[in-house]
């Protein structure tokens, strides 16, 4: 008896600790319908982080039995809380798992050899040394129709000059999406499997034919006029300014350089580049005040007509127009119907920003791209949204209280400090996401944006609407020079800052685990009221702090095998030729926050023993033998428990491990990691598993 009163008694004073947080819930209910499309989403992230692809019919199992338990518990509110997220889930992964099979299409299994292909040009990217085309309606030589892939990427030989629409003949060798680079890196073949590209390759002759046709359909005709346009703007301001405007105004990033990429993203301003909720923004608001302007200086319209709405509409016209020619990406997308919703609700006389637009531009985004969770435009664009809307929607009644009683110079200082603070908080929120893509932390970005945003906002868009709007009439140029200003002045603002002693930081790459537990925190500290809050910092300082847990390969192996790199007492990674597959190398070392590249000559022979046939790795208590000579075996395989090799290991081999050609050929790029007690190998194809879009050899 004693004891059921004490379990009573533990269980009421549970339930009593537990009632404020159970009310502060029940407080927020009109915010239970933000979590929408982060159950939708996260639905889709379960589906992307399984192994093996799932039967069709489980999901529409899953959701008839959902649906059943949510008409079973109708009247138990809590109960039909917990199954509703549920229903959502299984609904975003269903939904991910249809798109992935409408989309599916043959793909290239292994490198062509020269073949003679042709096909229809639908994207052309004009890279300063080969241009890059996308072509559709394919034939190639020697190849069955049913195994001709959707579309393809080809690398042209320089020069060669291509128009969308027109149908191309040459000669090309063709390869399939390439794998992953290391277990766990970025996966081009998911990428290039929704964007239906089915090979990529480069041209070994010029164009053998060439049948000139005006693009057919909508998108064609916009792809078509997003380059005429960037033709244009660069051949009236050539050189590094008039690439930089061609990226402002439809997105073509092609000409830009790498030095000046570089330079905007130490500053902290790379986002400029990116299409998003700046610029669809800054045209809207260009477009809304030029024409409120232009009506308000007519008596009749400004006495008889309603010119705000009128205004909205316009811009709201006008926004449309924009995404279109910017090429309708993932970030354009978001801005676009979170601009195109503020605009309709001020033509509806109705609040205009709120968490509410957020989340179902959000669920628009995932209903019509939902491989796009996975990508980093999605979730920057978004975190950046959602922290700052979360943010101004507790202090926006207040800051306008005192805009509305403040003089001119208050106001701009005002303004200066909602720049800073919005500054900050978009960096905060963006920055810990760029950390899982990227690794760099600039430091100086709140001076560089500081600068650079009123410069964008009040000089460089304005002048591009006017430049879009004269350029039918072939009066660009004089809009163009004075956008070019600008522009300039914010390219030498981010070299000026991207220079500046500590700059900028390299971080190793946060583990996938690290950004859903950033995600997740960030969400719930948005999302939620009160204090209960603040429990989402857990999930962002576990999320940061699994950068320093994580345990990082002591060894990588390319697919090819062409490329070693072994990890040296001080933590960094050598390796094994500075010539070849640099593109490998750079994606390896700033996964590892590394910048400088230390080859295995200049390791100390203390880490790394290297001869003729191969290196013996002696920081690991495991021997470790990396041999690319065959003559190596005899002596490194009765002495070694693991043989990495860039050449076919023999049978006879008596290592605990052995990663040879074939294997690397067979199953991707290699990892390894050497603990104290175990040795763990991880491969490409383990970790990825059996999904459609991972190729066979």
């Amino acid at each position: 008896m004693d004891a059921r009163k004490h379990a009573a008694r533990i269980f009421s004073e549970c339930r009593r600790a537990v009632s404020p947080l159970g009310q502060s819930f029940a407080h927020d209910r009109e915010r239970w319908l933000l979590w929408a499309p982060v159950a939708f989403g996260t639905g889709i992230g379960v589906y992307f982080g399984l192994k093996q692809e799932p039967a069709q019919w489980l999901s529409a199992a899953t959701i008839v039995i959902l649906l059943f338990a949510l008409w079973a518990t109708r009247g138990l509110k809590w109960l039909s809380f917990l199954v509703v997220p549920l229903l959502l889930m299984a609904a975003g992964f269903a939904h991910i798992q249809w798109r992935t099979n409408s989309v599916a299409a043959p793909v290239i299994l292994k490198k062509t050899g020269s073949v003679e292909i042709s096909g229809r040009v639908i994207w052309v990217e004009n890279f300063a040394k080969r241009p890059r085309v996308q072509l559709d309606r394919i034939q190639i030589s020697r190849m069955a129709p049913e195994e001709m892939p959707k579309r393809v990427r080809i690398r042209l030989l320089p020069k060669t000059i291509v128009e969308i629409g027109e149908t191309i003949r040459l000669r090309a060798i063709l390869l399939p999406p390439s794998a992953p680079l290391s277990p766990g890196g970025f996966n081009f073949q998911r990428k290039a499997w929704f964007e239906e590209i089915g090979g990529v390759g480069f041209a070994i002759s010029r164009l053998l034919e060439r049948k000139r046709a005006p693009p057919e359909g909508l998108d064609l005709n916009l792809k078509n006029l997003r380059l005429t346009i960037s033709t244009r703007i660069k051949a009236a301001i050539p050189g590094e300014v008039g690439a930089v405007i061609a990226a402002l105004i439809v997105g073509d990033r092609s000409a830009v350089s790498e030095p000046t990429l570089q330079f905007l993203r130490d500053a902290g301003l790379a986002h400029l580049l990116a299409i998003s909720g700046l610029h669809i923004g800054l045209v809207a608001t260009t477009i809304f005040f030029a024409v409120r302007l232009l009506l308000v200086m007519i008596t009749y319209c400004a006495l008889r007509w309603p010119i705000k709405k009128i205004a909205a509409f316009v811009a709201l016209a006008g926004s449309f127009i924009y995404l279109l020619i910017a090429g309708a990406t993932v970030p354009t997308q978001r801005a676009f119907l979170m601009t195109g919703l503020v605009l309709i609700a001020i033509m509806a006389d109705r609040r205009a920003i709120s968490l509410r637009l957020v989340a179902a531009a959000a669920m628009v985004v995932l209903l019509y791209r939902p491989e796009s969770t996975l990508s980093p435009s999605f979730q920057m664009s978004f975190a950046a949204v959602v922290a700052l809307v979360a943010f101004y929607e507790g202090l926006g009644p207040s800051i306008w209280q005192h805009l509305g009683e403040a003089s001119p110079l208050r106001r701009f200082i005002f303004y200066l400090l909602g720049l800073s603070l919005t500054t900050i908080i978009a960096t905060v929120a963006t920055g810990l996401i760029a950390l899982h893509h990227f690794g760099r932390i600039p430091h100086f970005g709140l001076v560089a944006n500081l600068i650079a945003v009123p410069l964008t906002a009040f000089w460089i868009m304005p002048w591009a609407v006017l430049s879009v709007v004269l350029m039918p009439l072939g009066l660009e140029n004089f809009a163009l020079e004075a956008m070019g200003w600008g522009v300039g002045s914010v390219i030498a603002v981010a070299e000026w800052v991207s220079n500046w002693p500590n700059a900028v930081t390299l971080a190793p790459l946060m583990p996938t685990t690290g950004l859903i537990g950033v995600t997740l925190g960030g969400i719930w500290i948005c999302l939620w009221t009160g204090r209960k809050r603040w429990i989402g910092l857990a999930g962002v300082f576990l999320g940061v702090c699994s950068i320093f847990w994580l345990h990082r390969p002591d060894i990588l192996i390319s697919e090819n095998g062409t490329l070693i790199a072994v990890r040296t007492s001080d933590g960094n990674l050598a390796l094994s030729t500075l010539r070849r597959e640099k593109f490998t190398a750079k994606l390896w070392l700033q996964a590892n926050g590394q910048q400088e590249k230390i080859p295995f000559k200049d390791v100390d022979v203390r880490d790394l023993r290297c001869d003729a046939l191969g290196c013996l790795y002696k920081t690991t208590p495991h021997g470790v033998a990396l041999i690319w000579n065959e003559l190596a075996f005899q002596e490194e395989c009765g002495r070694n428990k693991v043989i990495v090799s860039t050449v076919p290991v023999p049978r006879w081999c008596k290592a605990k491990i052995k990663i040879g050609r074939f294997d690397l050929w067979r199953n991707g790029a290699h990892a390894l990691w050497l603990g104290a007690q175990e040795i763990r190998v991880e491969n490409v194809r383990s970790r990825n598993g059996a999904r459609p879009w991972m190729s066979r050899h």
